[in-house]
């Protein structure tokens, strides 16, 4: 029954295949321990669910990619996303098996509780220092946080944008322009590698 809630809320959902044993389902329930009128304890309210698809990751591990994030609108904008996510987090730390935990086609208010999460996660693992704001990240920072926290690496890149933001000083001319000639350099990068896949495309279907 809860798959029809993602057709209402999410653009160009689907239903999920329940006889596809690969996928899984994370529920978030909000438990009430107030006495109620019958009596009765601890009554459990459904407040949101994802759905999560396994994929083969040679030579003996796999993916665990995000699918469907949805959390009801009565509790939307509450705290609860960050709970059901970092509750996928600490399921996916104690599977050996899984390698990373990528997202299929974030929608902008899901990359920000992404980012939100993922930047205190690393955070609280002292993997980010306020010294570090270079153009690049030591790659045995890379690799720490993609082994402990199975992000994808250019997640932990984003992460690390926003964390140089933070601490580049507004006010220092020169800080502050070779981090926005930073970024751009990476999104012309980005562009022009969209362009040229584009342009293979056209070619192999003339």
């Amino acid at each position: 029954m809860i798959r029809i809630f993602s057709l209402w809320t999410i653009d160009g959902a689907q239903y999920f295949d329940d006889d596809d044993d690969r996928w899984e389902v994370y529920l978030l329930f909000e438990r009430d321990d107030r006495v109620h009128h019958d009596g009765s304890r601890s009554k459990y309210t459904s407040v949101g669910y994802c759905t999560v698809y396994r994929f083969f990751a040679p030579p003996q591990h796999i993916r665990l990619r995000i699918s469907q994030f949805l959390m009801y609108p009565p509790y939307q904008k509450r705290g609860y996303g960050r709970v059901l996510l970092n509750g996928i987090y600490q399921h996916c730390y104690s599977r050996p098996e899984i390698t990373e935990v990528p997202v299929e086609d974030p929608s902008p208010q899901f990359q920000r509780l992404r980012d939100m999460v993922d930047l205190l996660n690393i955070y609280s693992d002292g993997s980010f220092t306020p010294d570090m704001v270079s153009d690049t990240i030591p790659a045995q920072v890379m690799d720490a946080i993609q082994r402990k926290r199975k992000l994808w690496r250019g997640q932990i890149r984003r992460c690390y944008e926003i964390h140089r933001l933070r601490f580049t000083p507004v006010d220092d001319i020169e800080a502050f322009t070779n981090y926005r000639l930073w970024i751009k350099k990476r999104i012309f990068k980005e562009v022009a590698s969209l362009v040229c896949a584009r342009h293979l495309e056209v070619l192999n279907g003339c």
